[in-house]
């Protein structure tokens, strides 16, 4: 125990004796750079930091309006914490700006940058988005084809409800039942709410992430910190978890592949074999390995499974919290939509109070605080200062929807913000959820056809509270690959006021 204690110490001063000449080395000046803290030398502003990345970056920006540039670690930063710097940057200059840097973490968990979230910018991945894109939209995840199986989905989560007694951790029955509405786009395939190896493919999904967000944390400030032993053994971990999630992938595709009809295709994973036939080449994809396959079919599961369950959980707990909200949208269903039957995506537009509940818990909650880092293909001028080639470039939308220049009373949970005086919903330009620009979220009409649709179903049939005898959850969220509600129990009553 000695001597391995003896040894880790005398790593730690190796890994900070070389991060320093690295640091010496590689520092260079920039010229115009946006201002920002002065921080120390090799560290830079880390010792600034607490716990909640998204608040600490929103304090470090402070008085430096809209862009500001900071050292975290050996890495220079350039954060954007307005909307008119991510509108200036990722939207004005989409192409310049769509490029990802060579995180130390991602080479971990996607050796080769694999796939439209975490491959470079380049002509090959445009072609990739492209056909994903298409291949997506063909199986309902931009189209209204997709409402049927979510109002299936929605059914059978009713049925579920229908049968709780007491309080209940509502949001893991909910959970499944989002992310099934992607393993049908993808497989074809539903799973039951109490299937165990699912269960088990959702857990390992949030330990992926949970392990991918500390190994960021471990890595991106200090690289040379992934020769310590609690970091290898962290990366093993989480290459562990990898195989497992791709051998999930895997069963499905080789099932997919025995079962292949020339002229029929089924869903996602079909379409990629169709194109890419028995030698895996394509002239859209070109070679399109195993590997490549696993990676891209993993890049969909975080957000299916997570981010878009995690709003829902936002969702669910603010309409509870603030039970006017839940008395309201209730009247506007029982208004539009009745009793007789599900609600559909055509009864957007007549409930403008609904979506914008919807609207304000995104921005409120911040799910997303930190879009995934960009970085320049080419200096590039940005609200009269220049951002350098390749430095790590990140939006910080927690502070872009927490503005009080740009929202007023940006703390406060008020849905009417989306409304005009005459009740219309209306949308801002402070608010990006969904972030923007050429690597916006994928998912993003999916999203919002399943919000819709799930929300509106389960309230036009229960009324949700809190537990009578407990204090009422916190609204602090937890910092992690998402902004993640603490867990809590709602009590579920079939409406009787219908």
């Amino acid at each position: 125990m000695v001597a391995s204690e003896s040894i880790s110490i005398v790593l730690v001063a190796v890994v900070a004796f070389l991060t320093l000449i690295i640091w010496m080395v590689q520092r260079r000046p920039y010229r115009n750079l946006p201002p920002g803290p002065k921080g120390w030398p090799l560290v830079g502003c880390i010792p600034m930091l607490k716990s909640d990345l998204h608040l600490d970056l929103q304090d470090l920006g402070k008085g430096y309006k809209d862009i500001y540039s900071v050292y975290l670690g050996t890495r220079l930063n350039i954060i954007l914490s307005s909307h008119r710097a991510v509108r200036a940057s990722l939207l004005k200059y989409g192409s310049v700006f769509a490029d990802k840097p060579a995180e130390p973490h991602i080479e971990v968990v996607n050796p080769h940058f694999y796939g439209t979230i975490f491959g470079p910018y380049s002509e090959d991945w445009k072609m990739e988005k492209k056909f994903t894109i298409k291949a997506l939209r063909s199986f309902g995840y931009g189209s209204t084809s997709i409402e049927t199986n979510i109002q299936k989905e929605v059914t059978k989560l009713i049925e579920h409800f229908e049968s709780l007694k007491g309080p209940h951790d509502i949001m893991k029955s909910v959970s499944i039942a989002m992310s099934n509405i992607m393993t049908l786009i993808l497989f074809s395939r539903r799973y039951d709410y109490d299937d165990q190896g699912f269960l088990d493919i959702l857990q390992t999904i949030g330990k992926w992430m949970e392990n991918t967000a500390k190994l960021q944390g471990d890595l991106n400030f200090f690289p040379l910190m992934g020769c310590l032993p609690w970091v290898l053994k962290r990366k093993k971990y989480t290459r562990h978890l990898n195989k497992k999630l791709h051998d999930f992938f895997r069963s499905h595709v080789e099932e997919h592949r025995a079962t292949l009809v020339p002229g029929v295709t089924r869903d996602f994973v079909d379409t990629v074999l169709h194109e890419i036939g028995s030698d895996k080449m394509s002239s859209t994809l070109g070679y399109y390995s195993d590997d490549k396959f696993m990676y891209q079919l993993h890049s969909f599961f975080p957000d299916a499974v997570d981010t878009a369950p995690e709003s829902m959980r936002w969702l669910m707990l603010y309409t509870v919290y603030y039970p006017e909200t839940q008395k309201k949208v209730q009247a506007e269903i029982d208004d539009v939509i009745g009793h007789n039957r599900l609600p559909c995506l055509a009864d957007r537009d007549a409930m403008p109070y609904t979506q914008a509940t919807i609207m304000e818990t995104l921005r409120f909650s911040g799910v997303v605080p930190i879009n995934p880092t960009h970085c320049c293909l080419e200096d590039t001028e940005v609200l009269g200062f220049t951002i350098p080639k390749n430095v790590d470039v990140i939006a910080n939308l927690w502070a872009v929807h927490h503005d009080p220049e740009a929202w007023g009373d940006p703390e406060v949970f008020r849905p009417e913000r989306f409304q005009d005086k005459e009740g219309h919903l209306i949308s801002h330009e402070a608010y990006m959820p969904f972030s923007v620009g050429r690597r916006s979220c994928l998912g993003e009409q999916l999203a919002k056809k399943e919000f819709f649709l799930v929300y509106t179903s389960l309230l036009q049939r229960f009324t949700f509270s809190f537990p009578k005898d407990r204090p009422l959850p916190s609204l602090k969220g937890e910092f992690g690959f998402t902004l993640r509600a603490k867990d809590y129990e709602l009590c579920v009553e079939k409406r009787t006021d219908l």
